[in-house]
């Protein structure tokens, strides 16, 4: 239960952070850097 818990809580950070660099991109007009990392997530 506890190791769940560790894996969703990064999943969750992940989640947040890619959320993050999304809107990131999405406010300025730069082209994805890497399409392989976000064909991975």
């Amino acid at each position: 239960m506890e190791r769940n818990r560790g894996e969703l809580e990064a999943v969750r950070q992940k989640s947040a952070r890619l959320r993050a660099l999304r809107e990131a991109t999405e406010s300025e007009p730069v082209p994805a850097p890497r399409p392989k990392a976000r064909r991975k997530a």
